[in-house]
């Protein structure tokens, strides 16, 4: 979901449309087994094996070695949503206020 919402394009897509599912496609920073294993501690074999039940369930689209979660896994995960969004907000606004604090006099 992250790789997700950090692609270019996600903040711009209908909100209503990404938490009822109601999309084609997301935009994606694509993933895989092996960065999943690594960045969560989580041995490989065992990530492999919850990717395929995820697979099986339509939350995550595999695309050769590449895995993106697919529009289905938002409803059903409406409270990591809700601390993206939020993580997401607080995010840009400490980026304006460095970006504000940064800027040349005048600009």
């Amino acid at each position: 979901m992250l790789r997700s919402a950090m692609a270019r394009g996600f903040a711009d897509l209908p909100s209503e449309k990404v938490l009822s599912g109601d999309l084609d496609a997301l935009p994606t920073l694509w993933t895989n087994i092996r960065s999943i294993a690594d960045s969560t501690s989580i041995p490989r074999e065992t990530v492999r094996r919850k990717v395929n039940d995820l697979i099986k369930d339509g939350l995550v689209k595999r695309s050769g070695q590449l895995l993106t979660i697919t529009p289905r896994a938002f409803p059903d995960s409406r409270f990591v949503v809700d601390k993206f969004i939020r993580l997401a907000a607080v995010s840009h606004a400490t980026v304006e206020k460095l970006v504000e604090n940064d800027a040349p006099p005048g600009v």
